[in-house]
C-alpha cells in the first residue's frame, strides 16, 4: 500500500483515504454553512469573517459536473426589512442578516405558525448563526422581530411559494 493511501478507520472494516476524507469533510462543512446562514468568528478572507449569505457558484457543490446543487438561502437585511415582503420557496430558508447587531438579541414571532417559524440566532463560541425563518407550508403570514436590547420591532410579510 502506498504511503499516501493509508487506510483510515481500518478497525471497523472501512478504508477511506485521508485526502478523500478531508475533501469530503470540507465540502460538507461549506455546504452546511451555505444552507444555515452560519458565519465564522475566526479568521476570514477579508469580508469581516461573515460567510453565510455570500454569493457564489450555485450550480453545483464544487465537483466537476456536480448536479448536487446547494440552494443559497434567501438573505434579508434587518436594517431594511421593516414593512417589506420577503418571498421564499418552501424548500428554502430566510436568513435574517443582523449587521453589527448581535445575532442573539433578536426574538421573533410568526402570525401563522402553520406557515413558518422563527429560528433564533446563536453564538456557540466558534460559530455565529444568524436568526432566520423556516418555511413550513405554502402561504402568507406576518413576521415580527424584536431587538431585545433596544426594543425596536420590525414587521414584514412572508410569502412561502411552492
Amino acid at each position: 500500500m502506498a504511503a499516501n493511501s493509508a487506510p483510515f478507520g481500518e478497525g471497523v472494516g472501512m478504508r477511506i483515504h485521508h485526502s478523500r476524507l478531508l475533501r469530503t469533510a470540507l465540502i460538507v462543512a461549506v455546504a452546511g454553512l451555505a444552507v444555515t446562514g452560519c458565519t465564522f468568528t475566526g479568521s476570514s478572507d477579508g469580508d469581516n469573517g461573515r460567510t453565510g449569505g455570500q454569493t457564489g457558484d450555485q450550480g453545483g457543490n464544487g465537483n466537476a459536473g456536480g448536479n448536487n446543487a446547494v440552494i443559497a438561502p434567501v438573505i434579508a437585511d434587518l436594517a431594511s426589512i421593516d414593512g417589506s415582503t420577503v418571498t421564499v420557496p418552501l424548500d428554502n430558508v430566510v436568513v435574517l442578516e443582523s449587521g453589527d447587531v448581535k445575532v442573539t438579541v433578536w426574538t421573533g414571532s410568526v402570525s401563522d405558525p402553520k406557515v413558518a417559524e422563527f429560528v433564533a440566532g446563536k453564538d456557540d463560541g466558534s460559530a455565529t448563526f444568524n436568526p432566520g425563518i423556516q418555511p413550513l407550508a405554502v402561504g402568507g403570514t406576518s413576521v415580527s422581530v424584536t431587538d431585545s436590547d433596544t426594543g425596536e420591532v420590525l414587521t414584514f410579510d412572508l410569502e412561502v411559494t411552492p
